[in-house]
């Protein structure tokens, strides 16, 4: 295959770049929809359920993912070791190792309430219920403590942008604290007020609030804190969110009446998804995903159209989606079976590839699922991943067959950074080790057709 790089810095015709974005995903598929499925451990409904087998936390890294146990009470498969918390594994297909750390297994104010990823300094980052922030520099291996001190944490979360790191306390009300070193020392920050969690997306912040403060959401500029009260839909009270995603170059946030969706930095809201019981939300490079407290997931390849999506999953009255997250491969889902006497029986991890052919990948799923077809007479169409990328992004193409692909990569401003030529279709790989940071458009060329697609880049 041709390896033939450019670096450029002259200007993109603006009009193949305009025609280029008008471009739609989805073919027109007629294959079985693909299931979820239980992660290999053992535990979920396919196999004899592992009481406790409920992740408190989840984070899809790399080709694996880092997951903590509600007081550790699983006989299995959490009992990999003694005096663990916190269980990692590689490649989303092996069993769970327990890491180290000097959190005791079982002890209720050291559960892990949320993991956050550092892609500056590549550290993982652990908000624990009684004994502060915990990182690890090695993929959730090994733990140790930052400076936070040991009290209660319900969030943690990083500006990758800045580099910061935000540390939510369970105090009351909450606070934040801040840290601007890696989590070697935390300073309390009043200006954030006291939210449940913080989200960061285009040099925004969105803040989701507790139950009788303020409004659902508060936002604002990181480059200047000063928070505004956003517009709301009819209907939303103060109790209403509990996450965000970004997924086609909006912000999405869910509540418990739905889904709702801002363009304009969190100024206004649209409702576009009415589901009273949404528990979490994730955006794909192509796909929106919101997991529910009663049927399992529902999923949309344009933010506004959605339909559930739940093969595999155990669903029903007492089964609640409660983490959704992806690593390189896979979209990664969390049940918890909170139905009385059977509380945690059948909690489970779920995976799902997120390319692949349509019978088992997420992405060709849905499009059969949803039956969307291209608008331009089924044009070709691509797919990034991972997408946000970090040095390496592999392109998927769906109906391009020439011997000859010019890809090009563009700034935000239309400036070409990158080009590069394949001789088929089969193994698109570029390497962005010399590109900056920041927001792109890949714009694949067959001589026929050109097809884009937004690539974020995260160094």
């Amino acid at each position: 295959m041709k390896q033939n790089y450019t670096f450029t810095t002259s200007f993109f015709n603006r009009a193949i770049v305009a025609a280029s974005l008008m471009c739609m995903l989805a073919t027109t598929e007629t294959s079985a929809t693909p299931a979820w499925r239980p992660h290999r451990n053992g535990y979920g409904v396919a196999q004899t359920p592992a009481p406790g087998a409920y992740a408190s936390a989840l984070l899809g890294l790399g080709n694996g993912m880092v997951v903590s146990n509600v007081n550790n009470v699983a006989p299995a498969p959490y009992t990999l070791g003694t005096g663990n918390t916190i269980f990692y594994e590689m490649d989303t297909t092996s069993a769970f190792q327990p890491s180290t750390s000097s959190l005791t297994a079982g002890t209720v104010n050291e559960d892990v309430q949320a993991f956050a990823y550092s892609s500056a300094i590549s550290t993982i980052f652990a908000a624990t219920k009684g004994k502060g922030v915990f990182k690890s520099t090695d993929a959730g291996i090994n733990w140790s403590p930052t400076g936070s001190g040991t009290g209660a944490f319900i969030n943690v979360s990083v500006d990758n942008a800045t580099g910061k790191l935000y540390a939510v306390q369970f105090t009351s009300p909450t606070s934040v604290t801040v840290s601007t070193n890696g989590g070697a020392l935390f300073t309390a920050d009043a200006t954030l007020g006291s939210p449940n969690g913080i989200y960061f997306y285009g040099g925004y912040m969105y803040e989701y609030m507790p139950s009788g403060l303020i409004s659902g959401i508060r936002v604002s500029s990181t480059a200047s804190i000063s928070f505004t009260t956003p517009t709301l839909p009819t209907g939303i009270d103060s109790a209403q969110f509990s996450g965000f995603t970004a997924f086609n170059g909006k912000v999405y946030g869910v509540g418990t009446r739905g889904v709702y969706a801002t363009a304009d930095n969190g100024a206004t809201w649209t409702h576009v998804f009415s589901h009273n019981s949404s528990t979490c939300i994730m955006g794909t490079d192509s796909v929106l995903v919101v997991g529910t407290s009663d049927s399992g997931v529902f999923v949309s390849l344009n933010g506004t159209s959605f339909k559930q999506f739940s093969n595999g999953l155990h669903i029903g009255s007492g089964y609640s989606v409660t983490h959704l997250d992806t690593n390189s491969q896979y979209i990664i889902a969390t049940t918890i079976n909170g139905a009385g006497s059977t509380l945690f029986a059948d909690s489970a991890i779920y995976v799902m590839k997120l390319r692949g052919t349509t019978t088992n990948s997420l992405y060709g799923g849905v499009k059969t699922l949803l039956g969307v077809q291209n608008v331009a007479n089924n044009a070709p169409t691509i797919s990034l991943f991972p997408n946000p990328a970090t040095s390496r992004v592999a392109i998927e193409a769906d109906g391009i067959t020439s011997e000859h692909i010019i890809v090009t990569v563009c700034d935000m401003i239309g400036r070409t950074v990158m080009t590069h030529t394949f001789d088929n279709a089969n193994n698109m790989q570029l390497d962005l080790s010399q590109i900056s940071g920041g927001l792109y458009i890949v714009h694949v060329n067959d001589g026929t057709s050109i097809v884009s697609e937004k690539l974020v880049l995260s160094k």
